[in-house]
């Protein structure tokens, strides 16, 4: 857990089970700001907050007029981005979700983020070895170990002014190139659209797959982009998120930390030039 306080940031290491934290001490009299950030995805389990207390007062919440929303796999979730090369093996303290280029994009533009992650996963066929659903129905699960619908819940945490979709890593890695991608890229689209009915909405890709790969998965993310506008979807485009991974490079050829930061300069670009926000 990434613990902020008034935009100091400490890493907090929970134990299993009901466990009460103390997060804050000391704090000089006056408004202070708490936020609570999961590291890594629920590998090692699921985090449940169960309550607050404080010797103070709770003022009430002060949403952020932006909101951006991730959907994607371990790209998005930050998976071994603070790793020193590619050889070091899978180990959740080299994740940080604190380090994407989803939370670096959304500090930019003090907007709050969400992030629906997981390693492995895609849109027709999710890693060898994930025996959680796809994407697809991914959506609908809080967690990838919880079985409740969570369609609600990701619509009630909106709106999203913008829903970043970086998938087909997994579903074209290795030479796969599964026919109903289209069409599933299509219906997951389809589906966001439907929760966040004026997000704009970016089909990302980038940037672990080789050229080839690479090339037909961005086709395929195109074609069913394309589809969409031509359904009446006028609010969603496709976006190359890719860099130059040599000068980047985490665990299991995943992007950096430094990888990371060029991918957020890419999408904030991006964000900038299609609705003229700028810094707060």
């Amino acid at each position: 857990m990434i613990v902020d306080i008034d935009g100091s940031k400490t890493r907090l290491d929970l134990g299993a089970g009901r466990q009460s934290y103390q997060v804050a001490s000391g704090l000089p009299q006056g408004m202070h700001l708490a936020r609570l950030t999961r590291r890594a995805e629920n590998i090692s389990g699921d985090t449940t907050f169960v309550s607050a207390s404080t010797d103070g007062a709770f003022m009430p919440d002060r949403p952020a007029d932006r909101k951006l929303l991730i959907v994607g796999d371990s790209i998005s979730v930050g998976y071994g981005l603070e790793g020193q090369g590619v050889a070091c093996p899978p180990n959740a303290d080299l994740t940080n979700s604190d380090l994407t280029y989803g939370a670096l994009t959304a500090r930019h533009f003090n907007a709050d983020l969400a992030t629906i992650a997981v390693s492995g996963i895609g849109i027709s066929k999710n890693d060898p070895g994930l025996a959680t659903p796809t994407m697809i129905r991914m959506l609908d699960k809080p967690t990838p170990s919880t079985p409740q619908d969570a369609g609600a819940a990701i619509k009630d945490a909106g709106p999203f002014q913008i829903v970043v979709v970086n998938l087909g890593t997994n579903d074209f890695g290795g030479g796969k190139r599964p026919v109903s991608f289209v069409a599933d890229d299509r219906t997951l689209l389809e589906r966001i659209r439907a929760l966040q009915p004026q997000a704009l909405i970016y089909a990302v890709l980038g940037p672990m797959l080789d050229t080839a790969d690479f090339a037909a998965a961005e086709q395929a993310i195109n074609d069913a982009v394309r589809l969409r506008q031509q359904d009446g979807d006028r609010n969603i485009q496709y976006l190359r998120l890719k860099n130059r991974l040599a000068t980047g490079l985490g665990c299991d050829w995943h992007p950096s930390t430094e990888a990371h930061r060029v991918l957020a300069d890419i999408l904030t670009n991006a964000i900038r030039h299609n609705t003229g926000w700028s810094f707060p």
